[in-house]
């Protein structure tokens, strides 16, 4: 799950995010953050699929 969020933007997003938070908010955001995206927590623990039809129009990202 580590490599798929990370492809797809998620770091850039929190960035963007933690912009209008107090540091407090931030801490607490990008802790959680490290969490999901560690390889000894949930980074390494999940594992992700993603499939669409050939000529889908999905847009992957934040």
């Amino acid at each position: 799950q580590s490599e798929f969020l990370k492809k797809i933007g998620i770091i850039e997003r929190a960035n963007i995010l933690s912009e209008k938070m107090t540091f407090k908010e931030k801490a607490n955001m990008f802790f959680r953050l490290k969490r999901l995206l560690d390889c000894k927590q949930m980074g390494g623990l999940f594992k992700v699929i993603f499939a669409q039809k050939k000529d889908g129009k999905f847009s992957l990202g934040f």
